[in-house]
């Protein structure tokens, strides 16, 4: 009768190391699994930034070179007028036209209204290519907050599942199953 409860003792001490042995070691997976998640959703959330930092630097040189290209037009169109004012009046001085005369004047706010609507044109081209670069800027805030989230949740999963095996384990360690508890219940 001792020789059977000391090898039963025996028995259950082993089946209770191995059970803390198995149960620390599925903590350590678990808790192993949620570090890695939350240095994946850092990794995840760090090259979205850069993805979105490099896009702002994009949208920002587009609309340097937007203003150049808009103020380089404007100029080239008010040069024109210049040069055309300048030639239609060599021109029409030798007919007896002055700047001061009535058909002068016609000619001149029909260059000036001409002009005047190619330089609308331009200002309106560049409202429009503005407002696109608006909307694209507005499309990388959207997918840098789409990818936090993303990354966010993803480890948001990975430590509701880390947790709960950690606490399975933990509620399997508080209330072992012996084999009597197995068989009758």
């Amino acid at each position: 009768s001792i020789a059977n409860s000391t090898t039963t003792y025996e028995c259950i001490r082993y089946n209770i190391g191995g059970l803390l042995l198995m149960c620390t070691i599925e903590a350590a997976v678990a808790g192993a699994s949620i570090m890695m998640a939350r240095a994946e959703s850092k990794s995840q959330r760090a090259f979205a930034e850069e993805a979105a930092r490099e896009q702002r630097e994009q949208i920002k040189d587009e609309r340097t070179q937007l203003l150049i290209e808009t103020t380089q037009d404007t100029n080239l169109r008010k040069e024109q007028m210049l040069e055309t004012l300048a030639t239609n009046r060599s021109l029409l001085s030798p007919s007896g036209m002055t700047e001061g005369s009535m058909s002068f004047q016609a000619f001149l706010s029909s260059n000036k209204s001409k002009v005047k609507r190619d330089l609308n044109a331009i200002a309106l081209n560049a409202a429009n290519t503005r407002r696109e670069l608006s909307y694209k800027a507005t499309d990388v805030e959207r997918t840098l907050l789409a990818s936090k989230i993303k990354a966010r949740g993803e480890f948001n999963k990975a430590l509701l599942k880390g947790g709960a095996t950690l606490y399975t384990e933990y509620d399997g360690y508080r209330n072992p199953k012996t084999p009597e508890t197995k068989e009758g219940g």
